[in-house]
């Protein structure tokens, strides 16, 4: 286990990952440098793009890590598409992860678990090569 109270077989830790601390960061101060949180909330991956020495992971981000996380109970899972320059949101319902939406450029990925977490996808796809997505 990594500490992210994720326990995939394949040992899969998220490029991102929260977790709300109940009450507010006050009432957590004395678990800092603990190396286990809980599972966390949100996380957040980013998929790295097929090159001639590397296959990717968009496999690996929408295949296993989907499964693992949905049964780990992360409430929400952010794929960030840096070449297409999009974010999809999943959110779990009854186990499963249903799309939530998914933002292009000039659009604002906006959270559903954690109120006012909004992102400019420009934000986190900055100095890329925009493609257009695969339909």
């Amino acid at each position: 286990m990594d500490g992210s109270g994720l326990s995939g077989s394949a040992g899969n830790e998220p490029d991102y990952r929260t977790v709300r601390g109940k009450g507010g960061d006050a009432r957590h101060a004395d678990r800092i440098g603990e190396e286990y949180w809980g599972v966390p909330d949100i996380v957040v991956e980013v998929i790295s793009p097929r090159t001639p020495k590397s296959s990717g992971t968009e496999h690996t981000d929408r295949g296993e890590k989907f499964v693992e996380y949905a049964k780990a109970g992360v409430q929400e899972y952010w794929l960030i598409h840096p070449t297409d320059c999009t974010i999809e949101i999943y959110v779990l319902r009854d186990g499963v992860y249903h799309l939530l939406d998914r933002w292009s450029e000039g659009k604002v990925a906006r959270s559903k678990v954690l109120d006012g977490l909004e992102v400019p996808v420009e934000t986190v796809v900055q100095g890329n090569s925009c493609q257009e997505p695969f339909s």
